[in-house]
């Protein structure tokens, strides 16, 4: 599968000088998928396959639980104030679909932002996409207020991306 895949992307890849924001996001996925082939110079301590890349996506994943509990939260402290459903399991999946509902528009407003920022920079100073934005969009959905305007979203967001 692992030969199959880099034959794809082999296949795949854009010309640099004729489209460069294709090979941008080209480079983006492809390190995503397959460690960068990079020596680093000068004295290494720990040599290990595991990148910053690879490392985010592991803090990334163990943030999905963090993600389930605050759905199931934001529900049920929505019908917990209206006083239905008090138990924990009593309207367990209506808590979820509502937690789901308020968090599905900042989880998507943050990511296109951000990663439109992110995407816009990459092209401009010809590099590759790098992994800042990768927990940062992780992160933001989970500190930001359910009732939140998109508009103050989408600026944060941008803030972030830029200045931080």
């Amino acid at each position: 599968m692992k030969k199959g895949l880099l034959k794809f992307f082999e296949r795949i890849e854009p010309d640099k000088k004729k489209s460069p924001f294709l090979h941008t996001l080209f480079d983006g996925f492809f390190t995503f998928a397959f460690a960068p082939n990079l020596v680093t110079k000068g004295g290494v301590h720990i040599r290990d396959n595991m990148d910053l890349k690879r490392l985010m996506v592991q803090v990334v994943l163990a943030l999905q639980l963090c993600y389930l509990f605050g759905t199931y939260n934001l529900g049920h402290q929505h019908f917990t104030s209206l006083g239905e459903y008090t138990g924990f399991f009593d309207g367990f999946h209506l808590k979820l679909v509502y937690g789901l509902i308020k968090l599905i528009p900042i989880f998507v407003v943050t990511h296109v932002v951000g990663l439109g920022i992110e995407f816009y920079y990459a092209y401009k100073k010809g590099h590759g996409i790098e992994e800042g934005f990768l927990v940062s969009g992780a992160l933001i959905p989970l500190i930001m207020p359910p009732d939140i305007p998109i508009w103050i979203l989408a600026m944060s967001v941008a803030f972030a991306v830029i200045i931080g």
